[in-house]
C-alpha cells in the first residue's frame, strides 16, 4: 500500500513538473520567472504542511496508515495544481477567459481525481475479502464489509482478474441483516453452476435463518435462479413425553455439493430447544435442474436428530 501511494505521487508530481517547466518558458521576462518560481516555492510547502497534517491525524489508529495518507495528500494537492497550471498555460491573452477545452479538462482531471481517492489509498475503503475460487480459478466471492457498519455488507460473485461483478448476491442497501462470515460458494466441477449460502441472521443472534440461491453460467455471465419454495423440513424427534417449553431456533438450507449429473445436495437443519436440551433435525436432500434451470426436489434423506444439552 505504502509502494503504491509513493508511486501515485511521483506520477503525479512528475506530470506538475513539466507543465511548471513549460509555463516557466513562456513568461516573457526574468520578473515573471522569478514571481512563479517564488509562488511555486511557497506552494510546495503549503502542500507538504497539509499533507503532514492529515497524516498526523491517523496517530494511533492503524499501523503504516501515516505514509500512505501524506502520500495521498501530496498526490491530491499536485494533481488539483497540475490542472491550475495548465489553465494558465494556454490561457488567452486580453482576459478573454478560459477556453471551454481547459474547463471540460479540468472537471475532467477533478472528477477523475476524486473517483480515483480510493484507490490511491486502500486503507480508506471498506474491508474486502475474496474466496471460493471457481475450479477454473476464474471466479470468485467478494465480500465487501463498510468500515462504519458491520451489518450491511455487499457480497458479490466477481471476475478475478478484473473485478467485474458477474451477480451481486447480497447489496449493503438491502434491509435484511445478515451474516457475511456465514457465506459460502459451492462450485460445480465445470465452474458453470454455483451455489450460494448465506445466513439472513446478523452475528451474535442465537435464532438463525439460512438459505441457498444458485447461478449458472449462460456464456458471457452468470444468470440467477431460486431453489422451489417448499423444501423438505426435518422431522425432528422428541421423547415421547415431550411437554415443557418448546423454543425454536430457526434453521434453514445449506448446499453441500454438486454431483456429476449436475444435480445439488443441500442439507436442511432444524433446532428447537425443550426442557434444557437442545434437539437438531438435519436431513439431506437433492436438488435437481431441467434445461431452463428450473429446479425440483429430486431426493429426501431421513431425519437424524441429535441431542446436545
Amino acid at each position: 500500500m505504502t509502494r503504491q501511494a509513493a508511486k501515485d505521487f511521483e506520477k503525479v508530481d512528475g506530470e506538475r513538473n513539466r507543465t511548471y517547466e513549460a509555463l516557466l518558458a513562456k513568461l516573457p521576462d526574468a520578473e515573471g520567472k522569478e514571481k512563479l518560481k517564488q509562488s511555486q516555492r511557497a506552494w510546495l510547502a503549503f502542500r507538504d504542511a497539509e499533507a503532514a497534517f492529515a497524516a498526523d491525524q491517523t496517530r494511533g489508529g492503524s499501523m503504516g496508515l501515516t505514509d500512505p495518507l501524506r502520500n495521498h495528500g501530496r498526490t491530491h494537492s499536485t494533481a488539483d495544481q497540475t490542472v491550475k497550471e495548465q489553465a494558465h498555460r494556454v490561457r488567452p491573452h486580453h482576459r478573454l477567459g478560459v477556453p471551454r477545452r481547459i474547463k471540460i479538462m479540468k472537471t475532467f482531471l477533478l472528477v477523475t481525481l476524486a473517483c480515483g481517492v480510493t484507490y490511491l489509498c486502500p486503507c480508506l475503503r471498506a474491508d474486502e475479502e475474496i474466496k471460493y475460487p471457481s475450479p477454473d480459478g476464474r471466479f470468485a466471492l467478494r465480500i465487501t464489509q463498510p468500515k462504519d457498519d458491520e451489518y450491511h455488507t455487499t457480497v458479490e460473485l466477481i471476475e478475478k482478474d478484473s473485478g467485474k461483478v458477474m451477480v451481486t448476491l447480497h447489496s449493503a442497501s438491502d434491509t435484511e441483516l445478515f451474516d457475511p462470515s456465514e457465506s459460502v460458494l459451492v462450485w460445480s466441477a465445470d465452474s458453470k453452476s454455483v451455489a450460494y449460502g448465506f445466513q439472513d441472521s446478523p452475528p451474535g443472534v442465537r435464532v438463525v435463518s439460512r438459505g441457498a440461491v444458485v447461478c449458472f453460467w449462460n456464456g458471457s455471465g452468470f444468470d440467477k435462479g431460486f431453489l422451489p419454495e417448499n423444501l423438505p423440513v426435518p422431522e425432528t424427534k422428541f421423547p415421547n413425553k415431550k411437554g415443557g417449553y418448546e423454543k425454536s431456533y430457526g434453521g434453514g438450507v445449506k448446499p453441500l455439493r454438486w454431483s456429476k449429473s449436475g444435480d445439488l445436495e443441500l442439507y436442511s437443519e432444524d433446532e428447537v430447544m425443550l426442557r434444557g436440551k437442545t434437539y437438531t433435525g438435519v436431513l439431506q436432500f437433492t436438488i435437481s435442474f431441467d434445461a431452463q434451470h428450473h429446479a425440483s426436489v429430486k431426493e429426501i434423506g431421513k431425519t437424524k436428530t441429535e441431542v446436545s444439552k
